[in-house]
């Protein structure tokens, strides 16, 4: 996989050709467009401090645009679970299945606790 968050658009429509890319989400379109084997975008990255609806538009948005997955992150400064399952399950109904969601988990206390979650939605 080439991570090409960074990238900028020329470098993706180069490299992102017969390549599994990482790019964010206003490349998506531009990888799919390349040829990229597959792709992958985040949703609230790099912090996770976008609001629930803004991530779950992102992520869909994506998936729309031709990613098979995105890798979500959490905000690290949020202490409760059950607000953290609520974002997962929203985000889930925005990008059904066979879409594909990964958690980009911070450090944090709340980081077990939320993986325990996402496990159990």
């Amino acid at each position: 996989m080439l991570n090409l968050l960074d990238a900028p658009a020329a470098t993706v429509k180069e490299r992102a050709v017969d390549n599994t890319v990482l790019v964010s989400p206003h490349h998506v379109s531009l990888a799919a467009g390349a040829g990229a084997a597959d792709i992958i975008s985040v949703a609230g990255y790099p912090t996770g401090r976008h609001h629930t609806l803004i991530k779950a538009s992102e992520a869909r948005l994506a998936i729309q645009s031709g990613a098979s997955e995105v890798w979500v992150s959490l905000d690290a400064s949020v202490a409760d679970a059950n607000a953290v399952l609520s974002e997962l399950i929203a985000i889930r109904e925005a990008c059904p299945d066979p879409a594909r969601l990964g958690l980009i988990v911070p450090d944090a206390p709340l980081a077990d606790a939320t993986l325990k979650a996402a496990h159990q939605a």
